[in-house]
């Protein structure tokens, strides 16, 4: 009997080591869970920290994205607009040196005869020796067109003077008050005049009363 209550008491004292065994693993593993509890929400922490800097980020990324995207859309416009007033600058510019070419052409051609003929007065012995010019004189009338023309710059063989006329009435006004009668007539635009009327009525308009032969 004493013998198996010896047995009895050693088992319970091994059970009793059992158990305080199974407790301090309990408490170990609790500690140890509360230490990867701890670690893991500070790791967390920090990861939420870093998405949020990361999120914010990428928005401003964005929003930067979004600035240059409307400023370069904008700096292509001007460009094309740029671009659109550089092609109808050089259209004006070439249609004003085509202006000018045919001017000087048209000089040209009408300085030829009257040339030939100051030299048959020369040679008749009627050239004047007062000091007077003998170059050939011409009225260029134009409109607000030729103001940027120079007519010093047209011909050196004739002499000519530039006046503005924006009508036909205008036009016959100024040759026939022109101080000297000129020995060429140059008209350059009378606007809606010329378009709205007959060529050959507009110039005979001008040619009436005129002291000008056309």
């Amino acid at each position: 009997m004493e013998k198996q209550f010896n047995k009895l008491e050693h088992r319970i004292v091994e059970l009793e080591n059992q158990v305080h065994n199974l407790s301090m693993d309990k408490h170990k593993a609790a500690t140890d869970y509360a230490e990867l509890d701890s670690k893991f929400r500070i790791e967390n922490n920090k990861f939420e920290i870093a998405k949020t800097r990361m999120d914010q980020k990428m928005e401003d990324i964005n929003h930067i994205n979004d600035d240059l995207k409307v400023k370069l859309n904008t700096k292509c416009s001007e460009m094309m607009k740029i671009s659109e007033e550089n092609k109808l600058l050089k259209e004006k510019t070439d249609s004003q040196f085509n202006e000018i070419l045919s001017l000087k052409s048209q000089l040209s051609s009408m300085y030829l005869p009257t040339q030939q003929q100051n030299e048959q007065h020369f040679a008749n012995g009627s050239f004047n020796n007062e000091g007077k010019s003998n170059k050939p004189t011409a009225l260029f009338i134009g409109t607000s067109n030729t103001d940027r023309i120079n007519e010093n710059k047209l011909s050196t063989a004739v002499d000519i003077t530039k006046t503005t006329a924006y009508t036909l009435d205008e036009a016959y006004e100024v040759i026939s008050t022109a101080q000297c009668s000129p020995d060429v007539v140059i008209i350059h635009s009378l606007t809606n005049d010329v378009k709205n009327n007959n060529p050959n009525e507009c110039m005979d308009k001008l040619q009436m009363g005129s002291r000008i032969n056309f």
